[in-house]
C-alpha cells in the first residue's frame, strides 16, 4: 500500500509542475489576493526539517509546529521559526514505534495524536514524545482501520480518524474508547470517493476534504451532514486535489491544493474569503503538492510544501487579535473554560474557543470594535466581560471567574411510628456549619421537606407537629449528594409524665423505628416502640 501512495504522489506532483509551468505567466508567484475584507497573508519563515517526505503537521496554541515524516517513521517537533525541539520514533510495532505515520493533531491539553498508517492504529504522546496510549488494530469494524490518514481533536478531547480504505470517519474519546462512525463509498452527501482528510472547530463540527469529489464537507459532531462546497476547477472556491485541511480559532477553514499548489480560505460555511501561493520551488510563498495545513492560536498558518520538503510558515498581514486569558480567584490559569461572544461586530462571525493549560485563547483576524464575551466552566460562577477590540494589535484581557463552593442536599422524611408519611411537620435546623444560614421548611403530602444548596458539614434538625413529641435528629450534608435523614414522632399522650421520674426529660430522633427517652438525672434508657 505504501508503494501504491507514493507512486500516485509522484504522478499527481508531476502533473502538477507541468500545469504551473504552462500557467505560469497567469499564477503570480507569492500571490496575496484580498478577499471579502480579510486581511491578506504574507511570507513570515520557511526551514528544510532534516527528514523529509513531510506529508501533515499540526500546531499548537503558542505555535509550536509537530510534523509527521512518514518515509522516516518520526515525528518532529519545531518553534514557531524552525528551531528544532524534539525528535521521536522509530521504524517498529511497538509501543512508541511508527510505521509509515501521517496525520497527526495535538489537543489543547498537550497530548499529540499520530495516525500509525501501516500499524494500523492510532497513538498518543505527550508533547514531548513519551507514549501514552494506543488503539486500533487492521480491520473494518468497530475502532479499526484501513489505512487511518488524518486526525483531528476537539476542545473536548474525541478524536476523529479518516479511515481511508473504509471510507467513513470514526469518533472516539481521548483514550480510545470507540463513539460512533459515519461515511460510504460514494460521491453523494456524507460520502467519500477517494482519500480525504479532516479537521474539526471549536464548536465539534467536523470538515472532510474529498480528494476524488474536490470538495469540502461539513458534519456536526454526531455525523449528520451539514453543508458542502467545492468542484472540479482552479477558480476561487474551486479544488484539483484538495488534501490538508484546518480551522483556526474563529471558524475559518483553510485547504491546500495538491495540483493547484495554493492555500484557499473559507467561512465556517464555505464562503470564499482569500486564497495565496503558486507553483515553484525558487520564491517564497511558492509550493510544489503541498498536502498538509496547520493553524496556530494566534493565526499563523504553516504549509507542509511536500514536493520541496520544507515548511512554510505564513503571517496575516494585519493581525487583529483578541487574546483572552482566564483566571480563578487565586489567579491561577483556569483550563478548558468556553469563550464564546454573544455581541461582536456586524458580519463578525460569533467567537467560540476553549483556553489551553496556561489559560489562553486565542481569537486572529478578527473585526475591530467591541465585543461581550461570555466564560464558564462546569463548577465555577461563569462571568461576561465586554472588550474593545483594536485595529492591527493584540487586544489582552483577563477575566477571573470563581469556584462555585461545593454544596450538598438534605432531604428529611418524618413518619409516625405505623411508618405513615406526617404532613405539615414543621423542620428548623438547630445547629448548622459555619456561614450557613438556619433551615426551615415544612414537610408536603409524603412527608418530605427538601434543603438544596446547603454548604457541606454536620446539621441537627428538629421536627415538630401540634400533636406529635418533637424530635432531633443529626446528619451530614456530603458533595453532590442527597443525605436522607428519618425521624419519627410519636403521638403525644395526656399526663404529666412517668411515674417516679422528674419531668426533665429530652427526645433524640434517631434512625431507627422508635425514640430513646433518655432520663436526664438518672441516666435510664427506655426505648418507646
Amino acid at each position: 500500500m505504501k508503494g501504491l501512495v507514493q507512486s500516485r504522489f509522484h504522478v499527481m506532483l508531476l502533473l502538477g509542475l507541468m500545469l504551473g509551468l504552462m500557467l505560469g505567466a497567469i499564477l503570480t508567484p507569492a500571490a496575496f489576493v484580498r478577499g471579502l475584507g480579510v486581511d491578506d497573508y504574507k511570507f513570515s519563515a520557511m526551514w528544510y526539517p532534516k527528514y523529509g517526505n513531510l506529508r501533515s503537521l499540526a500546531a499548537d496554541s503558542v505555535g509550536n509546529v509537530y510534523v509527521a515524516s512518514a518515509a522516516n517513521n518520526n515525528i518532529q517537533k519545531f518553534s514557531s521559526n524552525g528551531s528544532v525541539l524534539a525528535t521521536w520514533g522509530v521504524k517498529g510495532g511497538e509501543n512508541g514505534q511508527l510505521n509509515y505515520p501521517e496525520g497527526i493533531a495535538v489537543d489543547g491539553y498537550g497530548y499529540v495524536y499520530v495516525c500509525d498508517q501501516n500499524n494500523h492504529r492510532i497513538q498518543k504522546f505527550t508533547i514531548g514524545g513519551e507514549f501514552v496510549a494506543k488503539w486500533g488494530s487492521k480491520g473494518s469494524g468497530d475502532g479499526q482501520f484501513n489505512v487511518a490518514r488524518s486526525i483531528a481533536v476537539d476542545g473536548s478531547g474525541n478524536v476523529y480518524v479518516a479511515d481511508v480504505l473504509n471510507k467513513r470517519i470514526q469518533k472516539f474519546t481521548s483514550s480510545g474508547e470507540y463513539l460512533a462512525q459515519w461515511g460510504s463509498q460514494g460521491t453523494g452527501d456524507g460520502q467519500f470517493s477517494t482519500s480525504f482528510f479532516v479537521a474539526v472547530d471549536d464548536y465539534g463540527n467536523v470538515y472532510a476534504t474529498d480528494e476524488g469529489s474536490n470538495r469540502v464537507q461539513k458534519f456536526n459532531s454526531r455525523g449528520e451532514f451539514m453543508t458542502k462546497w467545492g468542484g472540479p476547477g482552479t477558480g476561487d472556491g474551486q479544488f484539483n486535489h484538495p488534501e490538508g485541511i484546518a480551522v483556526d480559532g474563529s471558524g475559518c477553514v483553510y485547504v491546500v491544493e495538491t495540483l493547484s499548489a495554493r492555500v484557499q480560505k473559507f467561512t465556517g460555511s464555505g464562503v470564499f474569503l482569500s486564497k495565496w501561493g503558486s507553483m515553484g520551488a525558487v520564491i517564497d510563498g511558492q509550493f510544489s503538492g503541498p498536502m498538509g495545513v496547520a493553524v496556530d492560536g494566534r493565526g499563523n498558518v504553516y504549509v507542509a510544501d511536500t514536493g520541496n520538503s520544507r515548511i512554510q510558515k505564513f503571517t496575516p498581514s494585519i493581525v487583529t487579535v483578541l487574546e483572552v486569558k482566564v483566571v480563578d480567584g487565586a489567579g491561577n490559569p483556569v483550563s478548558g473554560a468556553r469563550v464564546a461572544s454573544d455581541v461582536q461586530p456586524a458580519s463578525q462571525v460569533q467567537l467560540f474557543g476553549l483556553t489551553d493549560a496556561d489559560g489562553l485563547t486565542y481569537f486572529p483576524g478578527l473585526k475591530p470594535g467591541n465585543y461581550k464575551v461570555q466564560i464558564d466552566k462546569t463548577g465555577y460562577v461563569g462571568g461576561s466581560q465586554t472588550i474593545a477590540v483594536v485595529e492591527g494589535q493584540t487586544t489582552v484581557a483577563q477575566s477571573q471567574i470563581n469556584l462555585k463552593p461545593v454544596l450538598g442536599k438534605i432531604k428529611v422524611m418524618v413518619k409516625d411510628a405505623s411508618g405513615k408519611p406526617i404532613s405539615g411537620a414543621a423542620i428548623a435546623s438547630t445547629a448548622q456549619p459555619t456561614g450557613q444560614s438556619a433551615l426551615s421548611g415544612t414537610t408536603g403530602s409524603d412527608g418530605t421537606a427538601e434543603f438544596s444548596d446547603i454548604l457541606l458539614g454536620s446539621y441537627t434538625l428538629q421536627a415538630s407537629k401540634s400533636g406529635y413529641v418533637s424530635a432531633l435528629i443529626q446528619g451530614n450534608a456530603v458533595a453532590e449528594s442527597v443525605s436522607v435523614l428519618s425521624i419519627i414522632l410519636q403521638v403525644q399522650t395526656s399526663g404529666g409524665g412517668i411515674p417516679g421520674f422528674p419531668y426533665e426529660a429530652s427526645i433524640l430522633g434517631l434512625l431507627i423505628y422508635g425514640v430513646y427517652i433518655v432520663y436526664a438525672r438518672t441516666r435510664q434508657n427506655h426505648l418507646l416502640t
